[in-house]
């Protein structure tokens, strides 16, 4: 009797008891930032996508043209 009263208390020791959870650190993408004088975001899109990045998920791009104003540049290449 004991036996059986021990293999209920634990079975029933797992199905009461929390489940485990592990902590989930939180995930950071790669960043790329492109300055540049023309817009050359979408075939740098396109080659990323080749070769199997998906924006927003394994990728942030983030890209700028001056459109020929070379003083925006000291702008947003600050830190």
């Amino acid at each position: 009797m004991r036996r059986i009263g021990l293999v209920v208390v634990l079975t029933l020791s797992l199905f009461l008891a929390p489940p485990a959870v592990e902590a989930q650190s939180p995930t950071t993408i790669p960043r790329i930032g492109l300055l540049a004088d023309v817009t050359p975001g979408e075939p740098l899109r396109r080659g990323l996508r080749d070769l199997g990045s998906v924006e927003g998920k394994s990728l942030a791009l983030e890209v700028r043209s001056s459109r020929g104003r070379i003083e925006r540049f000291r702008r947003w290449a600050r830190p």
